[in-house]
């Protein structure tokens, strides 16, 4: 069995690890930025200097949270840059179909505004 002192460290622990998360969030931490810059930011921070668990907290306990936090932006990138891709083919293709056509997307709307007597 676990001892309420065991207990409340682990719970003391789950807190911090929270803040320290929150801190990165808040120091805008992002994909670009390196363990070092982001640990020089913390330590930095008003919020780590003032609270005495984070403090407290294993640097080797601060590197795992921000390699979860980093692999969480890292996704977050990579969804929005495929995103990116299948819009710009999508425009691409488009552009190639209306090109197709007959020249630019306007050139159509004209002609067909040419063609009703408009």
């Amino acid at each position: 069995m676990n001892s309420p002192i065991q207990q409340e460290s682990r719970e003391i622990r789950s807190r911090s690890i929270a803040k320290v998360v929150a801190l990165f969030k808040q120091l805008e931490v992002d994909v670009m930025t390196r363990w070092r810059q982001a640990q020089t930011m913390l330590k930095d921070a008003d919020e780590y200097r003032g609270d005495s668990e984070l403090q407290k907290l294993p640097d080797l306990d601060v590197l795992l949270a921000f390699e979860d936090y980093s692999r969480v932006k890292e996704r977050e990138f990579e969804d929005m840059m495929r995103k990116n891709q299948i819009e710009k083919a999508r425009r691409d293709r488009k552009a190639r179909e209306a090109f197709k056509v007959g020249g630019t997307p306007f050139t159509v709307i004209l002609s067909v505004a040419d063609i009703m007597g408009l």
